[in-house]
């Protein structure tokens, strides 16, 4: 093989391998018509919180509520929930149910979500797949929190047990906030 084949050779590996990557992520490859998917496993199964896309043909976000699918092989997803904005804070007629994530502490679950990059929402159940009550009845993080309309929350726990959130901001893709949640809502 001389160095022209190669070089083709190589290029076309390339194009090939950016084409199937613009190809995956054009969508949801676990559940379509839904976005921002967030994994947690407690109990030897796994949960996705994800907010329902109402249409990809649709420029803008139109996700009209936030769903909560079970799985115990990562190929078969139960539908266990789904959270309707009306059920909380937020009131009927909401349509920007934007990123959630689940976090678990002292025994109970925590759904947060975003509220179109405006506030962070919390809700509170004793099982994963819910029901979840806004005990709160407000943001869990108001909108004057921040100039910046953080967004895309997301939570982990550390080795060591501690719990940790990121936020990303709308105004600013390049910045982000790690934060360690010492207490639970």
């Amino acid at each position: 093989m001389n160095k022209t084949t190669i070089s083709i050779h190589n290029f076309f590996l390339t194009v090939c391998l950016t084409l199937f990557t613009v190809l995956l992520s054009a969508q949801n490859p676990i559940l379509k018509g839904y976005a921002d998917p967030h994994l947690k496993i407690w109990n030897g199964r796994m949960y996705i919180s994800v907010g329902k896309d109402k249409s990809p043909e649709i420029k803008e976000f139109s996700m009209p509520y936030w769903s909560i699918f079970s799985s115990s092989d990562l190929l078969n997803w139960k539908p266990e929930t789904n959270i309707d904005p009306m059920d909380t804070y937020l009131g009927p007629g909401y349509n920007a149910c934007w990123v959630s994530d689940i976090s678990e502490n002292s025994g109970k679950y925590y759904f947060y979500f975003s509220n179109g990059g405006k506030a962070t929402g919390a809700l509170v159940a004793e099982k994963p797949e819910g029901p979840y009550m806004d005990v709160l009845k407000k943001p869990f993080i108001p909108e004057e929190f921040s100039v910046n309309h953080e967004y895309d929350l997301t939570l982990f726990r550390d080795d060591d047990g501690k719990q940790y959130s990121t936020l990303s901001s709308l105004r600013n893709y390049k910045r982000s906030k790690v934060s360690q949640i010492r207490r639970s809502v």
